[in-house]
């Protein structure tokens, strides 16, 4: 027979959710309410709904940053991919990982580990500027052999081996 949950049924119920909801640690509402962690996980996965807890969250302060809020999204929408995959609903599975991927996508942009800019190169070597400041260069050079050597092996130095 199946056993029934000890929160749904304990008399301050609506404190409980509230404390789980606010983010305290299962370990410390079960010293205050007397129950047990594993029942409060228990029924946290079971019967408090998922769009329950995210609203529950966003009552509080809204972080500051566009990094957290980024991060707030993936942490709400990862709760209902948990619980569509928990119920077995593959339609709200897939909208819910459709959801992951464009949060994983923005916070990668946004941090910078992806980059879809154009990537843009110039070759000095086409440039008239480039001869410009070259010629000058060889120019002054020329009324200093000694700079000159030592710029050629410097240079040489440079190479790729």
């Amino acid at each position: 027979m199946a056993q029934s949950c000890k929160i749904c049924h304990h008399p301050e119920r609506q404190a409980i959710e509230a404390a789980i909801n606010g983010g305290e640690t299962l370990v410390s509402i079960a010293k205050r309410f007397d129950v047990r962690p594993m029942n409060l996980s228990r029924h946290k996965t079971a019967h408090m709904a998922p769009l329950a807890r995210i609203q529950a969250r966003r009552g509080k302060e809204k972080p500051a940053a566009s990094v957290d809020r980024l991060e707030q999204m993936y942490d709400d929408a990862r709760v209902l991919l948990d619980e569509a995959l928990a119920t077995n609903r593959p339609q709200l599975s897939l909208a819910a990982m459709k959801e992951l991927r464009q949060v994983v996508e923005l916070l990668g942009k946004f941090t910078g580990e992806l980059n879809d800019r154009p990537q843009v190169q110039v070759n000095l070597l086409a440039s008239p500027d480039w001869h410009r400041v070259r010629e000058v260069v060889f120019q002054v050079l020329q009324r200093y052999p000694g700079a000159t050597e030592e710029l050629s092996s410097r240079l040489l130095e440079l190479e790729p081996r």
